[in-house]
């Protein structure tokens, strides 16, 4: 987390190129893109930015990132990429006319791009199954400022605009369920049902292909606590190592284990659970990247579950600290019951029986299928083709 002081010399070095995008004539064909604070490159704005490039070459899309490992990755892709407030990337954001992102502009593109000329796509990174923005009042409280500090924060808002009020000319949702939701978290206005562009890997990806060797499951918890917490979601909770790894050989299943981005594993777990080469911990991949070939998703209250609807494939769910999570990390939009169609565990080793139980992959298919067509208005992949639409018809309609 940047302090302060290096904040406000951020805040001073976006101000004149904020007064700078006031006042030039916008290009329509350069499109700026980012995600998760300028650091990976994952999620909706990615998959976006991939089918733009390669499905409409006038446009100029650029990616920008803090992360000079994303630049060389993506350079040598032969897609443009630049360094977040290198020259390149100031000049591009100057005159492009529009910012698209996951979280915000403020923290995945470029600070000064949030003005009145540029139009900001808000593409978000799930499902509304937790509560989000303003029906967060959990988070809300926990971040609430003290007068003084109210005070302060409204002064520099005041002199720096582009620190505050984002207004998003396209946020886009996969159901009338998330429209309404992001209605009233954000003040929406232009919410448009498209679907996600990362969910048009798991059909480009083919998630009905044969199984290999080994039969793939994979751990996606959500985040908790705060950014950067240790966390142990596995011993804590009755994960035996000798247990699974001996059911895991034996039936020559991979279990990978991907923890939040924003959260790590205590001390000693990770070296704990790896030994075998059945047990793999992910780090930097993209779980939409993982989703098309795992035949069985374990995850809590992780949206990603819902994306995973799309493949028609096993869900077991752990939910372990349900009553803990609720009360001091998020409350949920839903009865939990309710949304998550599946065994839900209370501990590693009901997780490891369902796990076996699996073999017939038709338990709780009619109940995933309902959730599915609940949670998703597309079922193809098409989302990304929709989502420029949108963006196009904003462009061809604006009047700035």
């Amino acid at each position: 987390m940047k302090n302060k002081f290096s904040l406000l010399l951020e805040y001073i070095f976006n101000f004149p190129f904020y007064i700078l995008s006031l006042s030039v004539k916008k290009n329509n064909n350069i499109w700026i893109f980012g995600s998760w604070f300028g650091e990976r490159y994952s999620d909706n704005s990615r998959y976006l930015f991939e089918y733009v490039n390669e499905n409409h070459k006038d446009i100029k899309a650029i990616w920008v990132t803090s992360n000079r490992s994303v630049i060389k990755e993506l350079r040598g892709k032969n897609l443009e990429c630049h360094y977040k407030y290198s020259f390149k990337a100031i000049y591009y954001a100057i005159f492009a006319k529009v910012s698209v992102f996951v979280q915000n502009n403020y923290l995945d593109c470029l600070m000064f791009m949030n003005n009145k000329n540029t139009l900001l796509i808000q593409l978000w990174h799930g499902a509304p199954i937790k509560k989000i923005g303003n029906d967060d009042k959990l988070t809300l409280k926990k971040n609430s400022l003290p007068l003084f500090k109210k005070i302060r924060f409204q002064i520099l808002s005041n002199i720096f605009p582009f620190i505050v009020n984002e207004k998003y000319n396209l946020f886009i949702a996969c159901s009338s369920n998330d429209q309404q939701i992001y209605q009233s978290a954000f003040h929406a206005k232009n919410i448009k049902i498209t679907g996600f562009p990362r969910n048009d890997n798991l059909f480009n990806n083919g998630f009905n292909k044969e199984r290999g060797q080994y039969k793939k499951i994979i751990y996606l918890p959500t985040f908790r606590k705060e950014v950067g917490g240790q966390i142990d979601l596995f011993f804590e909770y009755g994960f035996n190592v000798n247990e699974w790894v001996s059911f895991l050989e034996k039936n020559n299943i991979i279990l990978y284990i991907k923890l939040h981005p924003v959260s790590f594993p205590k001390e000693g777990v990770k070296n704990a659970l790896t030994k075998s080469k059945n047990i793999i911990f992910l780090e930097s991949e993209d779980a939409s990247d993982l989703l098309p070939d795992m035949d069985i998703l374990i995850t809590d209250y992780s949206s990603v579950y819902i994306d995973y609807l799309l493949t028609g494939k096993p869900l077991i769910f752990a939910p372990f600290d349900l009553k803990e999570y609720l009360h001091n990390d998020k409350e949920l939009y839903y009865s939990y019951e309710q949304v998550t169609p599946g065994p839900k565990c209370k501990n590693w080793k009901d997780v490891l029986k369902w796990v076996e139980k699996y073999n017939d992959e038709t338990l709780f298919s009619s109940d995933r299928s309902l959730l599915r067509d609940s949670f998703h208005k597309y079922t193809d992949s098409r989302s990304s083709e929709r989502v420029y639409s949108e963006i196009l018809h904003l462009i061809n309609n604006a009047d700035i």
